[in-house]
């Protein structure tokens, strides 16, 4: 049997790791937050363009100002960007949080690691798994209630779910067949 201080080390590091857990999950989420308030920062008056052109047709640089000239500068380029702010900040949170939670509950679980190919680590695939379901769940809504304000078009709230299976579906098989870690995180992270 072992000494009653060796018993009770596995208890102190079990404590101090779930708060360590605890911080790094929360760190995890905010800097899925920010860099969801940094993609809309940067990218929206460009997918606004792109949206115009894509429903109204013409160069990007005439769509550019039809929208400054029917909206004015900010307002026009802006035009959308409240969902994203909002679903853009949860769903990259969403996506970093829900990939680190699955792996780390993974790999907590004694699942055994396997390597496909001899690159492909079975833990990352299912946190990368994990981090796309997150994502899909709030990027669904989001991207339907930007894409009608960009457009200036009505919506129903039946209608704000449409996709979400074929959208969840997508995110899970880029990552089940990226080649490593980084093309697991591309995958599940970076794609329109």
């Amino acid at each position: 049997m072992a000494p009653p201080e060796e018993a009770a080390a596995p208890k102190r590091r079990a404590s101090t790791l779930a708060s360590h857990d605890l911080v790094d999950t929360g760190i995890t989420f905010a800097s899925g937050a920010a860099y969801g308030l940094t993609t809309v920062a940067v990218g929206q008056p460009f997918d606004t363009v792109k949206t115009v052109v894509q429903s109204r047709g013409g160069g990007s640089v005439e769509a550019a100002r039809r929208v400054v000239a029917e909206s004015g500068l900010l307002r026009g380029l802006y035009r959308g960007s409240v969902p994203l702010v909002v679903g853009g900040t949860f769903m990259r949170s969403a996506q970093f949080g829900c990939n680190d939670l699955g792996r780390d509950a993974i790999r907590a679980s004694g699942a055994p690691r396997v390597k496909l190919f001899g690159v492909v680590d079975s833990h990352v695939v299912f946190g990368g798994m994990c981090g796309g379901l997150g994502r899909a769940i709030v990027e669904g809504p989001t991207e339907f209630f930007k894409i009608r304000q960009q457009l200036a078009s009505g919506w129903a709230a039946r209608d704000a779910l449409s996709g979400l299976g074929a959208r969840t579906e997508r995110r899970r098989a880029e990552a089940r067949w990226s080649g490593s870690r980084d093309a697991a995180a591309a995958a599940t992270w970076n794609i329109p």
